[in-house]
C-alpha cells in the first residue's frame, strides 16, 4: 500500500513538473494572464485580481480601488463595468528584456493616492524554477530507489539491503526479503 501511494505521488508530481515546464518554457515566447474584477458587497471598493505567466515567473496581482471619502459611488459602479469588460484571458509576445529580473522571488505591497480614489496593490512573482524544484524531488528520490534495486539484482544482492544473495538465492538471511534472484554467475 505504502509503495502504490508513493508511485501515485510519484506520478502526480512528475505531471506537475512537466506542466511547469511546459509553462516555463512557453513563458520566454508568451505571457499569458487571467483578469477580473470583483465588487465589495457594498459595492464600494472594486477588487482587481489578475494571474499571469510572465518570462520564467508566475506573477499575481490584486488591486482593489476605492473612492476616497465622499460620493463617489457612481463613478466606482463606472469603474467596476469598465474593468468587468476588460476581464478575459490574455496571450502576447513575452517582453524578454527583463528574463534576469524574474529570478527571485518578489512580494511588494503599495498603496497610491488617484485622483477620486485609492489604489492599494499586493504583488507577488514566483520564478518557476522555485515552483519545480519541490516538484522534481520526490521522482527523483525514487528513480533513484529503482535504479539501486535494479543494479542490485543484477549483482546478485539483495534488492531491499545490498547483501550478497548469491549463496542464498531465494531468501536474503539478513533482512528477510524473498527474492527471485538466481545464483549470478
Amino acid at each position: 500500500m505504502k509503495r502504490r501511494l508513493l508511485n501515485l505521488l510519484s506520478v502526480l508530481s512528475l505531471l506537475i513538473l512537466t506542466g511547469l515546464s511546459v509553462l516555463w518554457l512557453r513563458s520566454y515566447f508568451y505571457e499569458d494572464g487571467l483578469l477580473w474584477a470583483v465588487a465589495s458587497p457594498d459595492e464600494v471598493t472594486v477588487w482587481w485580481p489578475s494571474v499571469a505567466s510572465d518570462t520564467g515567473a508566475l506573477c499575481v496581482t490584486v488591486r482593489a480601488y476605492t473612492p476616497s471619502p465622499g460620493p463617489f459611488s457612481m463613478e466606482t459602479r463606472v469603474l467596476l463595468n469598465s474593468l468587468r469588460e476588460q476581464s478575459h484571458w490574455y496571450s502576447q509576445p513575452a517582453d524578454r528584456e527583463d528574463w534576469a529580473g524574474n529570478l527571485r522571488p518578489v512580494f511588494a505591497r503599495e498603496e497610491r493616492l488617484q485622483p477620486g480614489r485609492i489604489l492599494r496593490q499586493g504583488y507577488f512573482r514566483l520564478p518557476y524554477w522555485l515552483l519545480a524544484a519541490p516538484a522534481a524531488v520526490l521522482p527523483t528520490l525514487r528513480l533513484r530507489a529503482a535504479r539501486r534495486r535494479r543494479r542490485r539484482t543484477t549483482r546478485g544482492q539483495c534488492p531491499a539491503c545490498g547483501y550478497d544473495l548469491r549463496a542464498t538465492p531465494g531468501r536474503c538471511p539478513e533482512c528477510g526479503e524473498t527474492s527471485s534472484i538466481g545464483t549470478a554467475a
